[in-house]
C-alpha cells in the first residue's frame, strides 16, 4: 500500500502516461522507452517533469483562452495534433 488514497494513484498514473506521451512526441522518442525512463528514475524528478508538463499546457490553456475562441479552437487543434 502505498498511502495515498485510491483517486490519487488513478490521477498520478494518468499524469505520468500523459508526461509520458508529451515528452514522448515533442522529443520524438519511442513511448514504451519514455514511460520505461519515468518509471526507472527518481519518483522525485518524475513529479517534477509531471508538474512541468501540466504547468506547460496549463499555462497554453489560460495563454489561448485570453484571445477567445479563436484561441482556444486552436489550441484544441494544436492538442489534437499532439495526441493524434
Amino acid at each position: 500500500m502505498s498511502g495515498r488514497p485510491p483517486e490519487l494513484q488513478g490521477l498520478g498514473k494518468a499524469g505520468m502516461n500523459i508526461t509520458a506521451y508529451v515528452m514522448s512526441r515533442v522529443f520524438r522518442r519511442d513511448l514504451h522507452d519514455e514511460v520505461a525512463r519515468l518509471k526507472s528514475q527518481d519518483r522525485m524528478k518524475s513529479y517534477f517533469e509531471l508538474g512541468c508538463v501540466m504547468a506547460v499546457l496549463f499555462g497554453l490553456a489560460i495563454l489561448a483562452a485570453s484571445f477567445g475562441w479563436v484561441g482556444l479552437g486552436l489550441y484544441f487543434l494544436g492538442v489534437l495534433v499532439l495526441f493524434y
